[in-house]
């Protein structure tokens, strides 16, 4: 077995050998980089730097220094010190508001103070081939960018300030169709973990390069980490908006700023926190987390666009928030330290919080604002603390709205040093030797970074583990010296914070999970403070069904356990988080009584899945029957809430079938004479018999304020019906992120012109695959795809955007205008045998050897989610609707181009088409599956739809494979060459 140590430095070693190659390159000439260019009004100009500068109020006794300025430094998204006290600075000129400017380039610089006055005095561009360049930090012998959707890593190992190598891909698959709100922040934990942010736009699946989507993470709003020796990625917690601010305290414990709904977030290991809009990635959340701080810094009674232009001044300055430092150095006066900075965009200011303990977390109170700045230029959007002990701040220096609605000031930027008098340069080679001596806060935090480079393998100082500090458990994760018998030890210190730290090494991965379980539900079983609850609540997410069951069970089997989860809203949200999976599963609903709301999400969550275990739905409605019947009218009050939950949970149904008790539950219910329990049990009966009335259906629907669960289906049971009333209100929700997918798919029941209409105007806006689910609803009916064919042809909408699926449903309206416009637009459509013959004797002519061997994996993997992987399996991922070609003959090229180019050549007969047609005017391609007396069931490419034979018009079976025509016809060579290379080449 090789034991952590071979395989920390074995991982380290591929990482050195992906950063070193034999030629290096250089950054390109001055005259080669593009000219940076404004779109402001041209009469719009900042103050001179040196203006700036004097425009800034700062404490008594502090100094500000202006340590670089256009033309030194322009655009700086992101700074970061790299070891020898060198601050390197991200410059982003292709950042616009909206679309990215593909004229335009970022780049790297290095700035530095060699005399330590607080103003740099050398300056090098150390690489400027970026696009997208939001983050860098400094490490492992090179610089850290999150580039062009891509994690990537440019080494210096000689430290000559020039590139080894082209960036090595780390992680692939940010989105890059987020004008703002993208992935950024990196910063090194203090556990050896890199830790991101990303923002709310849009949806990434990051993945190390050639990871199949199905075993990728997923995010947008929220933080990420990945492990640098060990490549892998994880997601920490979800929502807010735009996370644009991340450091740690003291404990190890994290913290993030934010912009638009609150500004501070402790980063809780699981959570899921409120979001600007949309819905949380689990419908059955059911409540979202709140913020940290005890306060806004906008009036919170008006609309958080109404605090800007001074309008919260008095409060803070406004909603948006940008940088986050937690001070950690020596130059500040003490009262500062452990204090949070963030920057105010409208307040031009920095807002400081300290950070409280309070229950299992913490409090952030509000501090006097620490910086003002005269003047509507000043954008701050980072902070950074200097080796010195001074706090740098980057100005973005723009007179815009946070989103620059009046064009982009490209030509300025400013980053100012912050310093309490005049701190001394230190002495770096001094303080990098190994020393018992406390070291600075700069310091010492990088130190735990130089040793994990190092491997260091030097014995801890304490290994039983029960006296072992957080920081001392960080540093020895961070250099993989960590063992399950010091975790072990550790879940027995005296110290709380150790505790819980250690509770989070334990189910960090499934060999610690495996050696650790028995400790974690010993530990469990007894009463513990707020904090080891929250993190023992935190890591139930990252346990499987059985054991995340047991340790709950025994968590949950401790009354003072679950009185203090019941005493507060975290707590209780995070463990709801923790057992919802599970609560289908195993017996927990009884060990809730102590906390209400668990039990209420409890009930909810069995009655949404009714359809599918009618007999938990059962059981728990003779539950509450039962709690019903008690002559203590607390536990009579308990029983009418949990009916009322029962209720939402069936929210949105329009008819259910009774479950097997529900007359016995009802009797029993009833007799209790009480008039809220007796409402319930009317709605339910109603429900149970003749259904929802639609006029409650569209109040749920339209509630923008309601469990997304219950309002999707909602949707589907209007659209269901038909109903002609609802569909105002169904326009109106293609603008709602929380419900569009659903109204999207829902307005293909609704034979109206102006639906078209809505659709493509809103199609470019529509996110997270939603604009697909457009193209579907627009190529059900011919007047529609009418419209849609126009708007291709017009060049609105790219034709490339359609499927060969989509394709196929547009050709069956067997309309000469359709095919016309396809053909031009999006590719021949290959439909006669010796068309067919053609192209495959073409691309065997293309596809050769030696091209193949030329293809690119990567695009080729991205390319096959694209077309592929809606219908079949490889690797893993996509879907089984068609046959799983991992164990195809793929490394046949003739058999894969017979297949893709001729897929009706030969047609297994359960994977032949049919078109069919409604009398409601749609038409549907899909393969029958199942066919009754009364109901048709077809499996389109993307899921199954149950049609009553009374709807059919007509059926047509074509004879043909699900798989469409032309699947190819709109790839270039290129494409075509990665696409087979993946398919056929990688294992």
């Amino acid at each position: 077995m090789i034991s952590l140590t071979t395989r920390f430095c074995l991982a380290l070693c591929v990482l050195c050998q992906l950063c070193t190659t034999p030629s290096a390159l250089k950054p390109l000439q001055a005259d080669e980089f593009p000219e940076a260019f404004n779109t402001d009004p041209p009469d719009s100009h900042p103050p001179t730097p040196d203006e700036m500068a004097s425009l800034i109020q700062v404490p008594e006794g502090f100094t500000v220094s202006l340590f670089a300025a256009e033309p030194d430094v322009r655009q700086p998204i992101s700074m970061e010190f790299d070891d020898r006290g060198r601050l390197w600075v991200a410059e982003n000129y292709s950042y616009s508001g909206g679309p990215y400017e593909t004229k335009l380039r970022d780049r790297i610089v290095i700035l530095e103070d060699t005399d330590g006055d607080g103003r740099h005095d050398s300056r090098k561009v150390f690489w400027d081939r970026g696009f997208m360049l939001t983050s860098l930090t400094w490490g492992f012998g090179g610089i850290w960018i999150l580039n062009d959707g891509t994690l990537s890593f440019i080494p210096d190992r000689n430290g000559d300030d020039v590139p080894d190598s082209e960036p090595v891909a780390l992680l692939d698959g940010w989105s890059k169709d987020c004008g703002h709100n993208f992935v950024s922040g990196l910063m090194w934990g203090p556990d050896g973990w890199l830790y991101g942010r990303h923002g709310i736009v849009d949806t990434s699946y990051p993945g190390v390069p050639g990871t199949p989507r199905e075993d990728r993470v997923f995010m947008n709003c929220g933080i990420w980490r990945f492990h640098p020796t060990r490549h892998v990625v994880e997601v920490v917690c979800n929502g807010t908006t735009n996370p644009w601010g991340l450091d740690y305290n003291s404990d190890n414990q994290f913290f993030m700023t934010n912009n638009v709904q609150g500004h501070l977030w402790h980063v809780i290991p699981g959570a899921h926190y409120q979001r600007m809009y949309g819905r949380d990635f689990n419908p059955h959340s059911y409540e979202l987390m709140e913020m940290t701080a005890d306060h806004y810094h906008w009036d919170t009674t008006l609309k958080w666009t109404d605090s800007r232009d001074g309008k919260a001044n008095d409060l803070g300055g406004g909603h948006s928030h940008v940088g986050g430092l937690i001070y950690h150095g020596e130059n500040f006066p003490e009262s500062y330290r452990g204090k949070i900075f963030m920057c105010n965009t409208h307040g031009r200011r920095i807002n400081v919080n300290r950070l409280e303990p309070q229950g299992s977390g913490y409090s952030g109170r509000r501090e006097p604002d620490f910086m003002l700045v005269k003047s509507p230029w000043f954008r701050g959007v980072d902070l950074k603390m200097g080796p010195e002990g001074a706090v740098y701040v980057a100005d973005w220096s723009d007179n815009g709205e946070c989103h620059d609605h009046d064009g982009i000031h490209r030509t300025s930027g400013r980053i100012y040093r912050i310093a309490w008098g005049s701190p001394a340069k230190p002495d770096f080679a001094a303080l990098r030797k190994p020393s018992n001596s406390p070291k600075p806060g700069w310091f010492a935090r990088r130190e735990i970074r130089w040793a994990q480079e190092q491997a260091n393998q030097a014995a801890p100082v304490r290994l039983d583990g029960t006296q072992l500090t957080v920081r001392d458990l960080g540093r020895l994760e961070a250099t993989n010296q960590l063992t399950p018998v010091l975790v072990q030890n550790a879940l027995g210190n005296s110290h709380p914070v150790t505790v819980a730290a250690a509770v989070q090494l334990a189910a960090a991965t499934p060999e610690y999970q495996a050696a650790l379980k028995p400790a974690l539900i010993q530990l469990a079983a007894k009463p513990q403070p707020a904090n080891v609850l929250l993190s023992l609540v935190s890591v139930l997410q990252k346990f499987n069904t059985q054991d995340r069951t047991q340790l709950a069970l025994s968590l949950l089997s401790c009354p003072q356990n679950v009185a203090t989860i019941a005493a507060e809203n975290q707590l209780t949200l995070m463990t709801w988080y923790g057992i919802e999976p599970i609560i289908l599963q195993s017996n927990l609903l009884p060990l809730l009584h102590s906390c209400p709301k668990l039990q209420q999400f409890a009930v909810r969550r069995i009655a949404h899945a009714i359809t599918q275990q009618p007999e938990q739905a059962s059981s728990t409605l003779l539950f509450i029957a039962e709690k019903s019947r008690s002559e203590d009218a607390a536990e009579r009050r308990a029983a009418s809430a949990l009916l009322t939950a029962f209720r939402t949970g069936l929210a949105g149904m329009a008819k259910v079938t009774a479950p097997q008790d529900w007359q016995t539950a009802e009797r029993t219910l009833r007799a209790t004479m009480d008039p809220e329990i007796t409402l319930s049990v009317d709605a339910l009966a109603v429900l149970f018999g003749d259904g929802t009335a639609l006029s409650e259906l569209r109040r749920l629907a339209g509630d923008g304020s309601a469990d997304p669960s219950a309002r999707q289906q909602a949707i589907r049971a209007l659209a269901q019906a038909r109903d002609a009333e609802s569909l105002p209100m169904l326009i109106n929700l293609l603008g709602d992120k929380a419900a569009y997918d659903a109204a999207i798919v829902a307005l293909a029941a609704f034979d109206k012109p102006e639906i078209a209409r809505e659709l493509l105007n809103r199609l470019p806006g529509f996110r997270d695959g939603n604009q697909g689910l457009a193209i579907d609803t627009l190529a059900s009916r011919k007047p529609w795809a009418e419209e849609l064919i126009k708007a291709i042809d017009a060049g609105r909408i790219r034709a490339r955007d359609l499927t060969a699926s989509q394709v196929r449903q547009l050709l069956a309206f067997d309309d000469p205008e359709i095919r016309r416009v396809l053909e031009q637009r999006w590719g021949v459509i290959q439909e006669t045998p010796e068309a067919r013959l053609a192209t495959i004797h073409r691309l065997q002519q293309l596809l050769t050897p030696t091209t193949l061997a030329e293809g690119n994996l990567e695009k080729g993997a991205e390319l096959f989610r694209q077309s592929c992987a809606s219908c079949h399996k490889l690797y893993g991922e996509g879907k089984s609707i068609g046959p799983d070609l991992t164990g195809a003959n793929r490394s046949n090229l003739e058999y894969l181009l017979i297949n893709i180019v001729d897929p009706g050549a030969v047609v297994p007969r359960q994977f032949t088409t049919s078109v069919v047609a409604l009398k409601d005017g749609r038409v549907i391609n899909g393969v029958v599956i199942v066919a009754t007396e009364q109901t048709l069931t077809l499996q389109t490419d993307k899921d199954q739809i149950t049609l009553n034979r009374d709807e059919i018009e007509e059926q047509r079976d074509t004879g043909k494979s699900l798989m469409p025509d032309g699947m190819l016809d709109k790839l270039s060579d290129q494409e075509i060459r990665d696409l087979f290379a993946f398919m056929m080449f990688r294992r």
